[in-house]
């Protein structure tokens, strides 16, 4: 049954066993009144003051598995709270129905009054001891009923004895056909005695009536045994429910103990990220002082050098001139290196001609000289001769 806890289809079935079980609650109320016994789910409260109707929009099937799993067993613990009732309002019916037609078996049991019971078994226990005290009760009758009605001529004032008066009561109270009521109501303006015809077809209208009441109580009998196994079936889901809900409130605490915890981590780390940020903030700040002031003192160094520029200029603008006249006279100046190096190269040229003609000249010169000493010497062999 755990698989299924939560699931859809079991909260559906619950709400709709529910809403039959508080229509059943509406009938009985109707018939005996307000029931005012403590409701088993909500002791603070009457059991008829619940509002079904607020509960069912407060406990539905949604999307989330832990709210699905306690909303079964919300609606599993009111399934019990709605029977109970019917178990009080049942209990309420048939004394009542003892009361009006058999005041004189009323017994000390069934004047204890068991509205502020809450035990599921001692309500069931005491609505079966009532049902099998009735039962006993009609059993009598019908023996006493058999053995005083075997003479076959009765007074006709005997039909409206408290016996007969009590079947047909009871089947008004069932909601069961009375033949017997029937009958009376056909011999109401016969005289003082009837015929055996009329005594016959008045024990069979009174056989048909017990048979009647006999069948239902029978089935009466049969649905509170069904509903004692129904309440014991419930009590044992209910107490593996209850386990369940432990266990899942046990995890929830779990859960709520680890998100504390995990809250506190988170807390404590938003505080050391406040003092860090805080801390950026304050150096971030000082940062942007130190910037400004840098920034400042750039502006100033940037004045400086622009009027140091624009002076500058102004002198550039004042030398524009010279620097006209020194292009000039640079220009002049490199067509005059250019003529001074033409010239050095034709100095170096008529140097090495130069050279090379009185090189020749000391050649010849020296073949003269030699030619001379010849000339002197053949000059002087010539006189020596």
């Amino acid at each position: 049954m755990a698989h299924l806890l939560g699931s859809k289809a079991c909260i559906d079935s619950l709400r709709a066993d529910i809403d039959d079980l508080q229509n059943v609650i509406h009938e009985i109320i109707a018939k005996t009144g307000s029931v005012k016994c403590h409701s088993w789910k909500f002791p603070d409260k009457l059991a008829t003051d619940v509002d079904i109707k607020e509960l069912f929009n407060r406990y539905r099937y949604g999307k989330n598995e832990i709210d699905n799993q306690v909303t079964h067993i919300i609606l599993f613990e009111l399934i019990i709270d709605r029977l109970l009732l019917v178990m009080h309002g049942s209990w309420r019916f048939l004394y009542e129905t003892q009361t009006k037609l058999l005041p004189n078996t009323i017994d000390a049991s069934s004047t204890t009054d068991q509205q502020t019971c809450l035990s599921v078994g001692l309500v069931v226990k005491k609505y079966w001891i009532k049902l099998i005290h009735i039962f006993t009760m009609l059993q009598q009758h019908e023996s006493y009923h058999k053995r005083s009605n075997r003479t076959t001529i009765i007074q006709s004032k005997s039909t409206n004895n408290p016996e007969k008066t009590f079947i047909i009561n009871l089947c008004v109270i069932y909601n069961l056909p009375s033949s017997l009521a029937h009958h009376r109501c056909s011999t109401t303006t016969v005289p003082e005695w009837l015929s055996s015809d009329d005594i016959i077809h008045w024990f069979e209208s009174q056989t048909k009536d017990f048979d009647s009441l006999s069948k239902h109580l029978e089935y009466l009998q049969n649905t509170l045994n069904k509903t004692k196994n129904d309440l014991d079936l419930n009590e044992k889901h209910f107490k593996q429910q209850i386990e369940t809900n432990r266990h899942l409130q046990q995890l929830i605490n779990e859960n709520k103990q680890s998100k504390k915890i995990l809250q506190e981590s988170y807390e404590k780390k938003i505080i050391e990220l406040k003092k860090e940020y805080d801390q950026d903030k304050s150096n971030l700040n000082e940062h942007i002082k130190l910037l400004t002031t840098q920034k400042n003192d750039l502006e100033q160094q940037f004045n400086d050098l622009n009027n140091e520029c624009i002076s500058n200029r102004e002198q550039i603008e004042k030398f524009e001139p010279t620097k006209s006249e020194l292009k000039i006279l640079t220009e002049n100046q490199i067509k005059s290196n250019d003529l001074i190096k033409t010239l050095e190269q034709d100095r170096i040229r008529s140097e090495t001609e130069l050279n090379v003609i009185k090189r020749d000249l000391e050649e010849r010169n020296h073949e003269l000289q030699k030619e001379r000493i010849r000339i002197e010497n053949m000059i002087r062999q010539e006189e020596v001769n």
